[in-house]
C-alpha cells in the first residue's frame, strides 16, 4: 500500500483538479494506494466538492487539516497519520503520468536500498516564459537529468537527489526527519510559510537516507507535469526565491551539524566583491547574475545569525 500526500495552502482550483484527475486515472490497483489531502491553512479551505475527480473514481482518499501554517508542519503531520512503509509526497500542482504510482513499486521491488528517489519534473508543453528564466527551471522545480538511472549513499548533493515535488521516502527515513525536526529551535524551520520562501525541507528529509545506509535516486521513468505559476517566473520573484536559497542553504547545513562560518562584519565588503565577480563571469545575463547575488546575500545574511541550531546535536541516526 501506498500513501499519496498532499499539502495544500490556497492551491489553484483548477490545477488542484488535474492533479486529482491524474491520480484518478492511474494504472496501479486502486485498491493499493490511498490519497491523503492536508489543508494548510487555506483561506478559503478545501471541501469534498473540491475532490470530485477521487469520489467519482473511487478511490479512498482523506481530506484532514494541518493547522500550523508551513509546508514542513503539513508533511509532519502527513508523516504522523500515515503508517505505510512508503510516503509519495504530491504538491498541488503535480499531474503525476499515468503510471506513476506502478514505476513507483516497480523502483522500490528492485532497488532494496532506496531510501528516497523521484523522477522528472517537465513544465507543461505550452509553458511560456522569458528566454533569460531558462537557467533558473531547477530553481522553479523542474528537472530533467536525462533517461538514465542515477543512484548514490554519498553524502552531498547530486543529481540523483530528488526535489520534493513527487519525492518517494521510506518510513525509516521519514522517522529521523521526525526526530530531526523535533530537536530544532522553532526559528530554524526550513520550507515554505505562507509568503516565506525559505526552502530545502525536502533535502533536510532527503539527506536522512545517506545517515541510515540508504540511497537517493533519479528515476527518470517517473514523470510528473509541474504546473508553475506564471507570476513565479517574474524577476523579483525569482530574486526573493534565490535570496531564500541562500538563506536556507546555510541553515540546512547548520542542521546537519555542517559548520558554516560566520561572515564577520569587516570582511563582508570584501566577500560580496569576490561572489559578485564570481557571478559576473559565470553567468548568461544581467538577471540571472543578479538573481545569483541575490543567492549570496541571502547566506551572507544568514552566516551573520546565531548558530544555536537545536535543542540537541549530533548525529539523529
Amino acid at each position: 500500500m501506498l500513501d499519496i500526500c498532499i499539502c495544500t495552502h490556497n492551491p489553484n482550483r483548477q490545477i488542484l483538479t488535474i492533479v486529482l484527475q491524474a491520480l484518478a486515472n492511474q494504472t496501479l490497483s486502486k485498491d493499493r494506494y490511498q490519497v491523503w489531502i492536508f489543508d494548510n491553512v487555506s483561506d478559503l479551505p478545501i471541501d469534498l466538492s473540491d475532490l470530485a475527480p477521487l469520489t467519482e473514481a473511487k478511490v479512498t482518499f482523506k481530506l484532514l487539516s494541518a493547522p500550523k501554517l508551513g509546508l514542513i508542519y503539513a508533511r509532519q503531520v502527513a508523516i504522523e497519520v500515515t503508517n505505510s512503509e512508503w510516503l509519495v509526497f504530491v504538491d498541488d500542482d503535480n499531474e503525476l503520468s499515468n503510471n506513476y504510482l506502478e514505476t513507483v513499486l516497480e523502483s522500490i521491488a528492485n532497488n532494496p536500498k532506496l531510501g528516497c528517489f523521484g523522477g522528472k519534473l517537465l513544465l507543461p508543453s505550452k509553458t511560456k516564459y522569458p528566454q533569460w528564466t531558462e537557467v533558473m527551471l531547477p530553481y522553479l522545480g523542474i528537472k530533467d537529468a536525462g533517461d538514465e538511472v542515477l543512484s548514490s549513499c554519498v553524502n552531498y548533493w547530486g543529481e540523483w537527489e530528488p526535489p520534493g515535488a513527487g519525492f518517494v521516502i521510506n518510513r525509516e527515513v521519514l522517522d529521523l526527519f521526525q526526530r530531526r525536526l523535533a530537536s530544532l529551535s522553532t526559528k530554524f524551520v526550513l520550507g515554505r510559510q505562507g509568503n516565506s520562501l525559505l526552502s530545502a525541507e525536502d533535502s533536510m528529509i532527503t539527506r536522512g537516507a545517506y545517515e541510515l545506509g540508504l540511497d537517493c535516486a533519479y528515476q527518470p521513468k517517473l514523470q510528473l507535469i509541474h504546473h508553475i505559476k506564471p507570476q513565479r517566473f517574474a524577476f523579483l520573484y525569482l530574486l526573493r526565491l534565490l535570496y531564500g536559497y541562500g538563506r536556507s542553504y546555510v541553515l540546512l547545513e547548520r542542521i546537519l551539524d555542517n559548520p558554516v562560518p560566520k561572515i564577520e562584519k569587516w570582511i563582508i565588503v570584501e566577500f560580496m566583491v569576490k561572489r559578485i565577480a564570481v557571478r559576473i563571469k559565470d553567468t548568461q545575463s544581467i538577471p540571472h547574475c543578479l538573481c545569483m547575488i541575490a543567492w549570496d546575500c541571502g547566506y551572507l545574511y544568514e552566516s551573520r545569525q546565531s548558530q544555536a541550531i537545536s535543542i540537541g546535536s549530533g548525529s539523529m541516526a
